[in-house]
């Protein structure tokens, strides 16, 4: 009974489409169940030959597109000045509000009611998150839509009241089609801003690196912070500093095709009003992140489809081609982008077994407190103000610190937890935060706008800041509901293989695979400290002169780390004898 209601709701959507212009190459693709979700329809797109890239698969006239420009209220988003995510909300809350009535209806009847995202989840799901980077964001986002609503849309809704009585928009609707929005939303271009593109959010995601070949011009990519010469906003930092400015700033350059096709994903589509929305571009104050975009890509990793603005018959349309090689029945993917399984689940309701974009963000606080157990309270406070001041490492929302896989640290955590546990000779001739980054590590200078492994973070934050970091991530692992990486594993087998299909199921599914995800970075972090000090501390013994220094009758520094503080600490290195 549920394969034939699945089936005639693809028929619908099918017709739907044909209806409204859409065409897809019939000899190339096809629309079947897929292997996303557990939940009905869970579509997928699927090769019907192997397909080569630059090969077009569909195309979609704008005017099927529901946006603020094509909606049947635009007249009053435009009178109200709402823009952005909000304005995009509203928009398809209406449409899908009037029924049958709007031209968009078998559309939404492809569409669950709403995604299953946090935001939604019960407090006993919640609890699964405990200890994860999103245990608190589903709250927020549950704030943040309800004043939206109160105080942007109820509103609107008053004044055109007319306009809009025959439909039941309220808080609850609002945020059920907040969260299809948020997870299906597609930048059109210029003039529609995001959009909900039909045809285009069948595509399953998969991770991938969001980067095209040279012949394809980016568009909806946010312009660089290089050639933006407007003045920083104000962040805020982690004790509560000042809170940001907002210049209500939404400026994409227009190409030709956007990159990866993919959703954007963006925070303020679930998060509410436009005006929250941060635009964190970089100013005077030097970023310590690089692009990495001349790296070569992984094969498993590449790009499937891109989207194009194209002109067919004199009509603005959207174009879906490939950008690589996909076989035969295998599924063709977009990616929403080179996302941790956080942001995949908060965003999208669902996490992947295997992420090669997976991080750990470092809580800044927690940091900070632990770098007073090495430094002082005082000289803590020290550090912090100089960051704050010569940089955005110690804002909210600026320079996260994150690890990844393998034990390997992001450019703004080496830098935080160098400047936190240098020495107080060293830290006092500081002036700015090129000072803190200049240092010579045999013979060479330390880039320290790359990612490192732990292994060599030795050699400029010394043991202290290793230290600092263990500490950190010692008490994160505290948090979580679930400490165990081998019960969470069980508990993730046993609920597969359960005939449970519900969406409580699948929160707990995405829950557990994020945990999962999180205490691997985490413990493989920890292990590469123990390791790293463990082999210090072992070539040290076997030094010729026992580290001793004969002219001095000190202990030497072995790559940075200070022996003797090692020893006396060795208590809390797991794997030191």
């Amino acid at each position: 009974m549920m394969a034939t209601k699945a089936n005639t709701a693809l028929d619908d959507f099918l017709q739907w489409m044909r209806n409204a212009d859409i065409t897809w190459d019939a000899h190339l693709m096809e629309i079947r169940k897929g292997s996303a979700g557990w939940l009905d329809p869970g579509w997928g797109v699927f090769a019907k030959r192997d397909l080569k890239e630059g090969e077009r698969l569909c195309v979609i006239p704008k005017r099927s597109v529901l946006s603020i420009k094509t909606t049947a209220i635009k007249d009053i988003i435009e009178v109200e000045r709402l823009r952005g995510g909000l304005a995009l909300v509203l928009a398809a809350t209406y449409e899908k509000a009037r029924g049958k009535e709007s031209f968009w209806y078998d559309y939404f009847q492809s569409m669950p009611d709403r995604e299953y995202v946090p935001i939604f989840w019960t407090k006993e799901e919640m609890d699964l998150l405990k200890g994860t980077d999103i245990e608190r964001k589903a709250e927020e986002d549950r704030d943040a839509t309800e004043e939206d609503f109160e105080s942007l849309v109820a509103p609107v809704l008053l004044k055109y009241k007319e306009r809009f009585e025959k439909c039941d928009i309220t808080l609850s609707a609002f945020r059920d089609v907040a969260s299809l929005v948020g997870s299906r939303a597609f930048f059109v271009d210029e003039e529609h801003g995001e959009g909900l593109v039909p045809l285009a959010d069948v595509f399953n995601h998969k991770g991938a690196v969001v980067s095209l070949t040279s012949e394809y011009e980016v568009e909806g990519q946010l312009a660089s912070s290089d050639d933006d010469d407007e003045a920083p906003s104000e962040v805020d930092d982690i004790d509560g500093g000042e809170p940001c400015n907002d210049d209500d700033r939404n400026e994409n350059p227009t190409g030709s095709c956007q990159e990866a096709g993919g959703s954007s994903g963006d925070d303020g589509l679930i998060g509410g009003r436009e005006s929250n929305l941060e635009n964190m571009k970089g100013g005077s104050k030097p970023s310590i992140l690089k692009d990495d975009s001349s790296k070569p890509i992984d094969p498993a990793l590449r790009l499937e489809i891109g989207i194009c603005s194209t002109e067919i018959n004199g009509e603005d349309a959207l174009e879906i081609i490939m950008a690589s090689e996909v076989k035969a029945d295998a599924e063709i993917h977009n990616t929403y982008g080179e996302l941790p399984n956080s942001d995949l689940l908060y965003k999208y309701g669902f996490a992947l077994d295997s992420n090669s974009f997976d991080t750990v963000n470092i809580d800044k606080t927690s940091m900070l407190e632990n770098s007073k157990a090495i430094v002082g309270d005082k000289e803590a406070q020290r550090r912090r103000k100089f960051m704050k001041k010569h940089s955005y490492l110690m804002s909210k929302e600026d320079e996260p610190f994150e690890i990844f896989a393998d034990g390997v640290v992001c450019p703004a955590l080496s830098v935080a937890l160098r400047i936190l546990a240098a020495p107080k000779e060293t830290f006092r001739k500081w002036k700015s935060i090129e000072d803190a980054t200049k240092a010579t590590i045999d013979n060479e200078e330390w880039d320290f706008s790359e990612p490192e492994p732990v292994s060599k973070l030795g050699s400029v934050v010394g043991v202290e800041g290793l230290m600092c970091l263990r500490r950190t991530l010692e008490g994160r692992l505290a948090t979580y509901s679930t400490r165990s990486l081998a019960e969470n594993r069980e508990n993730l087998k046993s609920l597969r293989e359960s005939e449970n299909r519900s969406m409580g199921c699948c929160a707990e599914i995405g829950a557990c695979v994020l945990r999962i995800s999180e205490i691997e970075i985490l413990e493989c972090t920890l292990k590469c400290i123990d390791d790293t000090v463990s082999s210090s501390l072992k070539a040290r013994e076997l030094s010729p002169t026992n580290g001793i220094d004969k002219d001095s009758k000190k202990r030497k520094p072995e790559n940075g780390l200070d022996m003797d503080w090692c020893r006396k600490r060795k208590h809390l290195f797991l794997q030191v004898d």
